[in-house]
């Protein structure tokens, strides 16, 4: 996955029909989707409200997502 890719994964991710719900006492919106590419089959962006900037994006489920627990890297699908 290049640069270009992750990009094109989040812009696609904050199309308005992926709005799922504004979190942390409404500051961010949180946008939810399927690119069904990559290995990710779900990814989560959270835009400032106010300044309408990408606070985070990250893959949440899928073939080729692992998260980190801490002490040692785990697979998630």
């Amino acid at each position: 996955m290049e640069d270009s890719d992750v990009l094109e994964v989040i812009f696609d991710t904050i199309e308005p029909s992926n709005l799922k719900s504004t979190i942390f006492n409404g500051k961010l919106y949180e946008y939810v989707y399927n690119p069904g590419n990559f290995g990710i089959s779900e990814m989560t962006v959270w835009i400032n409200k106010e300044t309408g900037k990408v606070v985070t994006a990250f893959p949440n489920k899928g073939t080729d997502v692992w998260k980190w627990t801490g002490v040692t890297w785990k697979k998630v699908i």
